[in-house]
């Protein structure tokens, strides 16, 4: 299968939201999210990204990145969902494709929009319930 490559503009932040197929959980004990944010930390720092914001929910994430490099984002996103389907294949046998090769993203450029983004994505697990 190829995948095109998608380029985002160097220097503006993106909003971005990574979601698992047919919304199904892959995410489900502590030790899931702790190796999603390890393979997120070293890819940030292998594609030059930075991470301003993120939140791991059951079944998405949302994450605020700023790239350094056009093809960061996307080489960022695939080495984490590659890096991450190798651990829940190893853990869970019957692990299929869990996080989609597509993902939603949208600049976010104005300061005020950046806050807002982020109050967004940190308020994610109070609006879906999972915290008080």
């Amino acid at each position: 299968m190829v995948f095109s490559i998608r380029k985002h503009p160097v220097g503006v932040t993106q909003h971005v939201v990574q979601s698992t197929k047919d919304r199904c959980d892959c995410f489900g004990r502590p030790s899931d999210y702790a190796a999603y944010l390890k393979y997120l930390q070293h890819a940030a720092c292998r594609f030059q990204v930075s991470v301003h914001a993120w939140v791991v929910m059951r079944n998405h994430c949302h994450l605020l990145l700023t790239a350094a490099v056009d093809t960061a984002i996307d080489a960022l996103l695939r080495d984490v969902r590659q890096q991450y389907l190798g651990y829940c294949r190893s853990l869970y046998p019957d692990a299929s494709e869990l996080l989609q090769v597509h993902y939603l993203c949208s600049a976010v450029q104005a300061d005020d929009h950046v806050l807002r983004c982020c109050r967004f994505i940190e308020a994610n697990p109070v609006r879906a319930s999972v915290v008080a």
